[in-house]
């Protein structure tokens, strides 16, 4: 694969060139605080319906019951050296319905009983840890993933139409019956396990850090620059901020708390603290998009092994029988049945390879992020590439570009045999772009290309969307002044 191994040289080469530049990157200097978190919390949901339809001749009843537990343990620990994450999940899901009909049509009466009944369970745990016990980025990385999702059906119907004697006919009565019952469960488990030279950090809290001040200073809530020491907290308080939750069940004011003393302490914080309007426009989003923009620092590479196990699990059986009877007696019946039924299946895997990758911020307004992966299966009977490199740029607030391309290629075969069968490629690039608080806009691309042995494939999807506000005002008199569009801006 000598692709794979031009991928994986280019990226190592892109982490030796950026090592002189650490010293002078504020984002290298970042270092996760030490802090633990636990969150053990369990939901009860039930529900119930009843619909009755009646007309003169018929009558229908359906009942629909639901339920649903679940809870989730979720703990670990993190610091610059030591991390470790563990989680539990369980849920289980149980519905019953029933159906009653009844119909009287020409002196003949139909009735039918219908039962369903369906439950479906969960349960999944993970386990990951990382070590860096040296002052040398050298460190070890291990995962495990377990799931399991059992699954049960039961069914029943009873539906019969009986037709009363005459004067010159006896009654007769027409009986079907049918059941079935269908088991079968999922599960899958898998470990990773690296070895790692070299450290990637979310440096994402200095960024934060960074447009806060830049946002207090333009609302003039502070006064000086903020010291070394109270960007290091900040970004502290700020790499916790998600683990808040996990103490409170409204964690938004806590967290404001502690910022307003941390600037307080700092003795940069005007004396009219921060206002309602200040802490509205630090709570705007940094970008358009949902997510943040990440700002991920350093590089790693080393060797990895990837152990998978899936199961699958199936049982099934069902009866059906008719019966007919002529006044009292038996005189046609029909049945058929599939016996008890059960199917295996399993699956195994190996995988071995080198990883390597390489983030960088550079400044507050660009990151670039890079990745490529070589994996073995188990025999040497396959091999795997998967490249990505993505770029973003920060052109001002709310005013964003992303970039994106990602190649994967699978290469069967063994020996000088051995030839890349399928490949795709992938490239998307967008534009948003908003200011307050007339324009809106955005533009973007996508290109995929799917290469197989006898098949090509290849889609492109463009967007475009444009919003602008052509007029807007508000006026309260004896309330505030009159309020206005703000002009675009940064």
């Amino acid at each position: 694969m000598r692709g794979a191994r031009h991928a994986l040289l280019t990226i190592a080469s892109l982490c030796a060139a950026a090592l002189p530049a650490l010293a002078a990157d504020p984002y290298a200097e970042y270092r996760i605080p030490d802090h633990r978190w636990l969150s053990w919390s369990a939901r009860l949901t039930a529900e119930g319906y009843r619909t009755l339809n009646h007309s003169s001749y018929s009558e229908e009843v359906d009942r629909q019951g639901y339920g649903r537990v679940f809870t989730s343990l979720y703990g670990g620990f993190d610091s610059d050296r030591n991390s470790r994450a563990y989680g539990l999940a369980l849920s289980a899901i149980g519905e019953l319905q029933t159906s009653d009909q009844s119909a009287l049509y020409y002196g003949d009466t139909y009735e039918a009983h219908q039962r369903n009944e369906y439950a479906n369970e969960y349960a999944s745990a993970f386990y990951a840890l990382s070590r860096f016990p040296w002052q040398a980025p050298l460190g070890f990385s291990l995962s495990t993933n377990a799931a399991i999702f059992p699954g049960q059906r039961w069914s029943s119907l009873n539906q019969s139409r009986t037709s009363p004697p005459g004067a010159f006919y006896p009654g007769f009565k027409d009986q079907r019956l049918a059941s079935s019952t269908h088991g079968s469960y999922d599960a899958n488990a898998s470990l990773l396990a690296s070895v790692d030279w070299g450290r990637v950090r979310d440096a994402t809290p200095v960024y934060q850090v960074q447009v806060l001040e830049q946002r207090l200073h333009e609302t003039g809530a502070i006064q000086g620059e903020l010291s070394r020491g109270a960007r290091e907290r900040l970004a502290a308080l700020y790499t916790v901020e998600g683990d808040v939750s996990f103490a409170h069940q409204r964690p938004t004011k806590y967290f404001w708390r502690e910022l307003e003393r941390l600037l307080t302490d700092d003795g940069v914080l005007g004396p009219g603290g921060l206002d309602a309007y200040t802490v509205q426009r630090l709570l705007e989003p940094i970008t358009l998009e949902a997510k943040a923009f990440a700002r991920t620092r350093g590089y790693s590479f080393g060797p990895l092994v990837i152990l998978g196990k899936d199961w699958r699990h199936e049982s099934y059986k069902s009866e059906y029988q008719e019966l007919r009877f002529l006044a009292d007696t038996l005189y046609y019946s029909y049945a058929d049945s599939i016996p008890r039924t059960k199917v295996d299946n399993h699956d195994e895997s190996i995988n071995t390879g080198l990883f390597v990758e390489y983030h960088r911020p550079f400044g507050m307004r660009w990151q670039a992020d890079a990745f490529s992966r070589a994996l073995v299966s188990d025999g040497a009977k396959e091999v795997v590439l998967h490249s990505s490199l993505d770029a973003a740029w920060a052109i001002a607030d709310r005013w964003q570009w992303n970039g994106s391309l990602s190649h994967d290629a699978t290469a069967p075969g063994q020996g000088g045999a051995r030839k890349v069968d399928h490949w795709t490629l992938g490239a998307a690039t967008s534009l948003a772009y908003f200011f307050e608080d007339s324009w809106a806009f955005q533009i973007g691309y996508q290109h995929q290309q799917d290469h197989a042995s006898t098949t090509f494939r290849r889609n492109d999807t463009y967007t475009l969307g444009v919003t602008y506000q052509f007029a807007g005002w508000l006026t309260a008199p004896g309330l505030f002044a009159p309020m206005r569009l703000t002009p675009p801006g940064d």
